[in-house]
């Protein structure tokens, strides 16, 4: 199959560069930090030796009692009435999304450094100003602002499996992350070591026929991707409210980064609504290669399945802005 990596051949490739347990782990270090430390690994590495069975070993924090992602059991997740409907305020701007580029475990919109006109102000009575930070999302169960630092996306290889996070085990065919750091910390870096630096935002994509014409400006842009490091600019930037389900039904619940070090700084939204998008769609995402051109003859690694399998729950309580029956199934 053209999407299914050989074990061995990857196996081979990664041997080639990585000739022990702790290059390889400098080597995912390295593609960390070009990522501005979030997601960094495939679940393909699962049956290599240092794949995510491994991290413990080198990351202390992905030993702990709120890693992501989780399964969400829907009918044991507890209501809170004071959730309403989330009361988000999405400050995105169509032209702080300035590229998108392939980064060899995603695609990645890159946006403007705290926006374009990162402050806007608006002036009152008596001449006081009040200044508004633009890239920000702010909601009811967030205890701060936050500022968007780039959107990713994780899919998979069949209509159900390439969803980080699952419902009642069901995965969707992807999801995508929109991340932010916490306003009271002046870097992603700094943001990753409090318990409240992180917020991203998780809308769930659900393979339909028919194209999602909203997303079909940045399918056009991904598809000119192809190969890591690759990358194309926006002509007149990009909606990113498209990516935001209509209905804003969400759970939500502490949680950490998806890959090392694992630090345990998000906190999660996790809309209930998914958008579609299309199988034709899909498939762009799908053809994307994580190693540069150079690299695709001898190693034609395709970039899917980029996901981390699901992390206990623990003691962990799944707030819901919904009230939901049934059910899960264990």
């Amino acid at each position: 199959l053209k999407q299914t990596l050989k074990i061995d051949e990857v196996t081979s490739g990664v041997a080639s560069k990585l000739n022990t347990a702790k290059d390889f782990v400098q080597h995912q270090q390295q593609t960390l930090s070009e990522l501005g430390a979030v997601k960094t690994m495939f679940r393909n590495f699962a049956a290599i030796k240092n794949g995510p069975g491994s991290w413990t070993k080198y990351f202390p924090a992905a030993k702990g009692n709120r890693q992501s992602p989780i399964d969400i059991c829907a009918s044991q997740a507890q209501f809170d009435e004071q959730l309403g409907d989330g009361n988000f305020q999405l400050n995105y701007f169509s032209e702080d999304c300035l590229e998108v580029r392939n980064v060899g475990t995603t695609w990645k919109i890159i946006v403007s450094p705290n926006g374009k006109s990162c402050k806007k102000m608006h002036h009152f009575r008596r001449n006081r100003i009040k200044l508004t930070l633009t890239l920000a999302l702010s909601a009811v169960h967030l205890p701060a602002t936050y500022i968007l630092t780039q959107i990713h996306c994780h899919w998979g290889t069949e209509p159900m499996n390439g969803s980080e996070h699952v419902i009642g085990g069901v995965g969707y065919a992807g999801e995508i992350h929109i991340v932010h750091r916490n306003a009271n910390y002046s870097t992603f870096e700094e943001a990753c070591k409090h318990s409240d630096g992180i917020a991203v935002v998780a809308v769930f994509l659900n393979e339909s026929l028919d194209d999602n014409l909203a997303l079909e400006p940045l399918v056009q842009m991904i598809s000119k991707i192809q190969f890591k490091n690759e990358s194309v600019t926006f002509p007149q930037g990009f909606d990113i409210k498209c990516l935001i389900p209509d209905k804003r039904e969400f759970w939500t619940y502490e949680g950490s980064l998806t890959t090392p070090p694992c630090c345990e700084c998000v906190l999660w939204t996790v809309f209930r609504a998914a958008i579609p998008i299309s199988s034709r769609q899909l498939e762009v995402f799908r053809s994307l290669y994580a190693v540069p051109v150079e690299d695709s003859e001898r190693n034609p690694m395709r970039l899917i399945n980029n996901i981390r399998p699901v992390q206990a729950v623990n003691s962990r309580i799944v707030r819901a802005s919904f009230r939901a029956g049934g059910l899960c199934t264990t």
